[in-house]
């Protein structure tokens, strides 16, 4: 998916087909996940983008759950949508790929043709990711001319490499000058991002927030989703809680009062 040009556009281009009123309100009401606790707080009006903001390592297993959930769910709707699945992480294709494989037999839906759907994608510098989703995906989208939904995977392990936290001493002194120059290339392709998500859904998911970038993501996705760990003193435990947040309201659930909900329409999270 990687071009020659790294021309940016500062817009992305849509397809003007005709969208009845019914096709919109399915996808107003879209259930992303298929976990009813999740899926009934959520409303894409307008713009239909959500972050998935996942705070530590521990829970990484439930990203990729919840991943796999749109794309199979995506499919399902029908059959000639297509996701196109950015990895800029590095070590998340073999894990979805085995949680894609488990969950379509489950679901009793045809594996090969879940991954038939997917387009992926493997950015390994900053400026390729850049130029995937500012020059590439909009052109792609085009092509496809049908649903898709663009998930993107892990953007800071590519925007931030291990020589960033080993600045050395003499350098220390265009640290700023670098950040600011992250940050805006960040800005640039969340707002790319956020232009599809005028019609397609657009998903950012990621392990761990970084602080001096937070502000980029609070402030472009309207629908949050965020997997933290707390301690209960009361039960004196660790519990995995989901805050769900839009611009209007917000919620906490427990993971353990998720899985109760889904274990009444016989589903499970695994």
């Amino acid at each position: 998916m990687y071009s020659q040009s790294n021309k940016t556009k500062k817009e992305t281009t849509h397809s003007n087909k005709f969208i009845s009123a019914y096709e919109e309100l399915i996808n107003n009401n879209r259930k992303l996940f298929n976990i009813p606790p999740i899926d009934d707080f959520f409303y894409f009006q307008g713009k239909k983008n959500i972050s998935i903001i996942n705070r530590c390592e521990a829970t990484q297993h439930l990203l990729y759950h919840l991943v796999t959930r749109l794309c199979i769910g995506h499919s399902k709707d029908n059959e000639k949508n297509k996701t196109v699945l950015i990895d800029a992480g590095g070590n998340n294709l073999g894990y979805l790929y085995i949680n894609l494989a488990k969950m379509s037999v489950k679901e009793k839906f045809n594996t090969n043709k879940i991954l038939d759907n997917i387009i992926l994608s493997r950015a390994f510098t900053p400026y390729q990711l850049a130029n995937v989703l500012i020059n590439e995906v909009p052109t792609l989208i085009q092509k496809l001319n049908c649903k898709t939904q663009i998930i993107v995977l892990d953007i800071f392990d590519t925007l931030l490499s291990p020589l960033d936290n080993k600045v050395k001493p003499k350098l220390t002194k265009n640290a700023p000058d670098v950040k600011e120059g992250k940050t805006k290339l960040l800005n640039e392709m969340l707002q790319s991002m956020i232009n599809f998500s005028k019609d397609h859904f657009s998903v950012l998911a990621f392990t761990n927030l970084r602080k001096v970038f937070s502000k980029s993501i609070l402030s472009r996705f309207n629908q949050i989703l965020e997997i933290a760990i707390i301690h209960d003193n009361k039960k004196n435990k660790n519990e995995t809680v989901l805050h769900m947040k839009t611009i209007h309201a917000k919620k906490s659930l427990t993971l353990e009062c998720i899985l109760e909900n889904y274990a009444v329409k016989g589903k499970y999270i695994g």
